[in-house]
């Protein structure tokens, strides 16, 4: 797929044989993923990848949710400085960020999305 990310990592968790998911990311994601990397100079682990769409309900996505298209990816952040070093190159590389904790979490989540259907959006869970 690529350098540094696999199938796997981006794969449906919801682990159904009649997964109705895409079966691989937007070439336009992995790409901002790779430059991400890149920028920050150490791994990016992603936590969720593509979904299908009771997945997505299951975990409260957004009806129109970028993991459903393939077009997001949700990323492992540890702490509040790899939060805004994240945050400083998503910004550069990404038209859509999401950032915050949600109440199923128990780690920060960081979204980072190529779908253009609305851009230029930053939010907060």
């Amino acid at each position: 797929m690529s350098p540094h990310f696999t199938d796997e990592e981006f794969r449906c968790k919801c682990q159904r044989e009649t997964c109705s998911a895409p079966t691989q990311p937007s070439a336009d994601l992995v790409e901002g993923l790779e430059r991400l990397r890149a920028m920050l100079q150490q791994p990016v682990i992603i936590t969720s990848g593509i979904r299908c769409e009771p997945y997505n309900r299951l975990v409260g996505g957004a009806p129109t949710s970028d993991h459903l298209t393939g077009e997001g990816a949700d990323l492992l952040i540890t702490d509040g400085h790899m939060a805004f070093l994240y945050m400083r190159a998503a910004v550069w590389l990404f038209p859509r960020v999401g950032f915050g904790r949600r109440d199923r979490d128990k780690n920060l989540t960081f979204h980072v999305g190529v779908s253009q259907a609305v851009k230029d959006v930053l939010w907060t869970y």
